[in-house]
Order: structure tokens, then sequence, then C-alpha cells
């Protein structure tokens, strides 16, 4: 990963964090993406800010996966590299040729990051219809299905957001050394955040899915934050001198 892409990962974070500046007044169950509804206040902003946070993403895994791709080539063997959330030694912790594995792992991450902006872009465009949590008409049509394709439509595309992100968590953690403890234990929390998150919104006995959805967002900020602190071009060349010597 570039200078560059790192500085974009602090930059998803802040942006990504937008919501927390958001009316406090809603219920903490309700789905943090209520803000996003477009007469709420500040929805506008919400969005645009939701908006780049993705495209930024994408721009993330594009330049990181071309910088990573560019060194790899330049490698005897190649040692296993990452961007944004890993290593490049072996699961042992040595150096050691590319392995399959490590490939797979570097193309799942970037497409994985890749694919969480574009829904994250998708989500932005297209907002919840109303907020279910504090408009009691809205909670009646969503409990009868009547509400608009707009609105399922939003929910699918929120789901394949935190899919994305626990492919490119799963990934981080196989391309990590276990030197890498921080972005490890960022990694296994937003999986766990976010699985929680999801099956709590299955769960309509318990109706704490606003909770821990946010408790998954801040943990992805967290994951992110962690990740653009790796060294990852660096590591790459050492192994690249380690390798020719």
């Amino acid at each position: 990963m570039t200078l560059a892409s790192r500085r974009l990962c602090l930059a998803v974070a802040v942006i990504y964090s937008a919501w927390l500046v958001a009316p406090l007044l809603d219920p903490w169950t309700s789905y943090a993406s209520e803000y996003f509804v477009a007469d709420r206040p500040a929805a506008s902003l919400l969005r645009t800010a939701d908006g780049l946070a993705g495209v930024l993403l994408v721009v993330i895994a594009v330049l990181s996966y071309a910088r990573v791709r560019t060194l790899w080539r330049g490698l005897p063997g190649g040692p296993a590299p990452a961007a944004c959330g890993g290593g490049t030694t072996t699961s042992s912790g040595t150096p050691g040729a590319t392995s399959r594995r490590g490939r797979v792992a570097v193309r799942t991450w970037a497409a994985s990051l890749a694919f969480a902006g574009l829904a994250t872009v998708v989500d932005a465009i297209n907002p919840m219809t109303c907020a279910p949590s504090i408009s009691p008409v809205c909670h009646a049509a969503e409990e009868a299905g009547t509400l608009p394709v707009q609105h399922q439509l939003h929910t699918v595309s929120s789901a394949l957001v935190g899919v994305a992100l626990i492919v490119a968590m799963l990934a981080s953690l196989v391309l990590s050394t276990r030197a890498d403890r921080v972005v490890r234990i960022a990694s296994w929390a937003g999986i766990v955040t976010i699985a929680l998150s999801g099956i709590d919104a299955l769960v309509t006995r318990i109706p704490t899915e606003g909770i821990t959805q946010r408790i998954s967002m801040i943990a992805i900020v967290v994951w992110l934050v962690a990740a653009a602190g790796l060294p990852v071009v660096d590591r790459l060349r050492a192994g690249s001198r380690a390798a020719a010597s």
C-alpha cells in the first residue's frame, strides 16, 4: 500500500464517522441509515459523506493492488504481499515464496474492498424512504411490506457492504503476520460485530440492531485506522532486498 493509499484509509475512517455528528435524539435502537432519509436533518451531508467514503474505498483497492502487483513482479518468487491489512511473510513469520493462498487473499482483499465501496455508493444514492423508528406510519408500512422497492434495495445494499467488509477483514487476517497484532484484533472485532449486527437485525424479538450496528461501524473505523499504519510497501522492498542477497 502506498503512502497515498494509507492516507486515504485514514480519510475514509474520518468520513465514515460522519454519522456521529447526526442528531442524537433518535432511539439508539434505530438504524444509522435512518439519518439518511431525505427529510431528516443533515441527510444530504451524510449521504454525500457516505458516497465519498465509498468512492475512496474503491480508489484504495485499485491503487493498493496495482502497487502491490508492481512490487510483486520484481521479487524472485515474491514474498506474500498484502494491502491495507497484511504482511509479506508466510504464516510462520519467515520470508518465503509467494503462495497461491497469498495471491488469492490479495485479490480477494482488493475485490471485496472495492465491492464494499460500490455498495456504499449505492447506499448513499438510494437511501431509505422513511425512518421506521420515529414514524409510526413508516413502521406499520415496513411491517406490512408495502414500502417502495427503493427501501428494500437499501436494505440489500447495506447488507452487501457488511458481507464485503467481513471478507476484506478475513483476507487481511490471512495476509497479516503475528507481529500485526493491532490489525488482527481490529479485524476480528470488525468481523464479530458486523456478524452480530446482521444476526440482531434478523431477530426482531430483540430490537437492539441499532446499537450493534453502531458498534460495528465504529469497529470498521478502527480497522481502517489500524490498517493504515501498516508499512506494506517497506516490507515488500525489504523482502526484495533479502531475496536479492
